[in-house]
């Protein structure tokens, strides 16, 4: 065997490990962790690693009196629920997030008799 040989075979080694670690991007639907990097305009831009960011509506993290409730360099769990045409984007809404991670604590306080919080968001006939 050459050393051609020996490095061809050790570079595909190496892509097959770099390959198989390689986080992919996530989609709509996925749940995300990131870092808040910047709050601008009434936006959220949000560093979700991978060289990935998002864009939440800041009003999605206002208290009842219209305080914001994060700041800079805070970690939020949010989900994708889009990807902006225009500049690729990825849109992030944590009220969808918020239900999804709160059903198991609706339900555990329901069993344990604790009172809840929460926001009327519309109405059902």
């Amino acid at each position: 065997m050459s050393d051609n040989d020996d490095f061809a075979a050790l570079f595909g080694e190496f892509e097959k490990k770099q390959g198989a670690g390689k986080k992919q991007a996530p989609k709509v639907g996925d749940k995300v962790t990131g870092t808040i990097v910047s709050i601008q305009d009434g936006n959220l831009f949000v560093d979700l690693g991978a060289k990935t960011e998002g864009v939440a509506g800041s009003d999605e993290f206002t208290d009842s009196e219209g305080n914001l409730t994060v700041a800079v360099g805070d970690s939020i769990d949010i989900l994708v629920s889009g990807v902006d045409a225009d500049s690729g984007m990825l849109l992030l809404g944590s009220q969808h997030a918020k239900r999804m991670h709160g059903t198991d604590g609706l339900r555990q306080a329901y069993e344990e008799q604790l009172p809840v919080e929460g926001h009327v968001t519309g109405t059902t006939k």
